[in-house]
């Protein structure tokens, strides 16, 4: 179930792609390594967006003096909050859902569905699905205005398929059939 609580969300079941959560990657554009996730949230999920549509708006009425006291145009306001049928049509992973691009200059916590820090890549990749914790808040920086998001936790629910890259290794080796160390000499 999602929860808001102002400009606070979080989320119900969603997908992750493009997961550096475990290091930080420096932005395309440059600058400072950040840690970033891109939300797939299905469309049929109508309480995660809503709640995170309700976050949008409190973050547009909280940063009202950042738009110079009144509220800028709808439609000229850029939010982070985006079609997946529109925006990335062709790429299956967005059909039929909304998704953010979420970033923070700060390691976020992972954990599984028990509350147990993940760490390594075989836990945490792009392609799982879980939970994450969102923070919108309204900017105005060199004309453009609108509202930007953040994230602090996130939590692993289920596996999913590893998206553009490396199998797992418990995916290409398994479970060796004789797991014993073989001390015998090679000779």
């Amino acid at each position: 179930m999602a929860k808001v609580n102002g400009t606070h969300v979080v989320t119900d079941k969603v997908l992750f792609n493009y997961a550096h959560l475990l290091e930080p990657v420096v932005p395309m554009n440059g600058g400072d390594p950040m840690y970033s996730v891109c939300v797939i949230i299905p469309k049929s999920d109508t309480e995660t967006l809503d709640a995170i549509k309700k976050a949008i708006d409190n973050a547009i009425h909280e940063g009202v003096d950042r738009f110079g006291g009144k509220i800028p145009n709808i439609k000229t306001l850029r939010i982070p909050l985006r079609d997946g049928d529109v925006d990335r049509e062709g790429q299956e992973e967005y059909a039929n859902s909304w998704f953010i691009n979420t970033k923070s200059k700060f390691k976020p916590r992972v954990v599984d569905k028990t509350l147990r820090d993940l760490e390594t890549e075989d836990e945490v990749y792009s392609g799982m699905y879980g939970r994450i914790s969102l923070n919108f808040y309204a900017y105005a920086n060199s004309g453009n205005k609108g509202v930007s998001c953040g994230f602090d936790s996130v939590q692993k629910l289920e596996d999913g398929n590893r998206f553009g890259g490396r199998m797992s290794v418990s995916d290409i080796f398994g479970p060796a059939e004789n797991a014993e160390e073989d001390t015998s000499l090679p000779f």
